[in-house]
């Protein structure tokens, strides 16, 4: 479809018989509101997402143009091989990220994927990046990069060839209740060297209750591990301002 618009409403499955929530596969006009995205499933491919996944890159069709506002939205208990939640694959324009409660996603089970939110922009961006009043809660993942909310947000780079920076902003976010099988209990970034080159901004966000197993003995920058909280490994400056921690812990 050209435009669609997901306002006021809900998609439930139970997760024997999920499947994904949303899925647009060329770029158009994608608006997610005030709904609800419970319990969608997307494990077939190791490189789908559940609740929505928005493929960029697809054919692009006369008259149809790129535009992603999710804003008021609950992702609660979604489960994909990639991406549990939220999955922006090689889109060309920022998206409107925005008052949002990503909760109960990742490896409970010993399954699960390996992220929760990704944006891949099929671009390098020159200007700040933001996403706002997004509460992260009660997830639990594996990987190096992502901690314990699973987040990845960073231009489309497999080679992870040096590029130059660009700021990535969390404002007004909540971490709550995460837990990192490697480490930052809320959230980890920059094992990739993909990571390693951007700016990231924290001003007024809440850590809480936070904790990491900080088993990161793969790591292939040579850095520490731990971050009950916060596991940063950057070249770049990374700010943090007017943020609450309490009782995160490293296991």
């Amino acid at each position: 479809t050209r435009e669609l618009i997901f306002d006021k409403s809900t998609i439930k499955f139970n997760h024997h018989n999920g499947t994904r929530g949303i899925y647009i596969d060329y770029p158009s006009k994608l608006y997610v509101l005030q709904s609800h995205i419970i319990q969608c499933r997307a494990d077939v491919a190791t490189h789908y997402g559940a609740g929505i996944h928005y493929f960029g890159n697809g054919p692009v069709k006369l008259g149809y143009s790129e535009e992603i506002n999710i804003e008021g939205t609950t992702f609660d208990g979604n489960y994909g091989a990639h991406t549990s939640s939220l999955y922006l694959q090689r889109i060309k324009k920022f998206p409107t990220l925005c008052n949002l409660t990503i909760k109960n996603s990742g490896k409970f089970d010993g399954t699960g994927g390996d992220f929760t939110l990704v944006v891949f922009f099929d671009f390098l961006p020159k200007e700040e990046f933001v996403i706002e009043n997004i509460t992260f809660e009660n997830s639990k993942f594996d990987r190096f990069d992502g901690g314990g909310s699973g987040i990845w947000i960073a231009e489309y780079n497999p080679s992870q060839t040096t590029r130059d920076t660009w700021q990535l902003t969390l404002e007004n976010c909540v971490f709550r209740n995460n837990h990192a099988k490697q480490s930052g209990g809320a959230i980890s970034y920059g094992d990739s060297r993909t990571l390693t080159f951007i700016h990231v901004n924290f001003n007024r966000c809440q850590f809480i209750d936070n904790e990491c197993e900080g088993l990161h003995d793969n790591n292939h920058q040579g850095v520490g591990s731990g971050g009950g909280a916060l596991w940063i490994n950057s070249q770049e400056t990374v700010e943090v301002n007017n943020c609450y921690f309490t009782g995160n812990r490293v296991l």
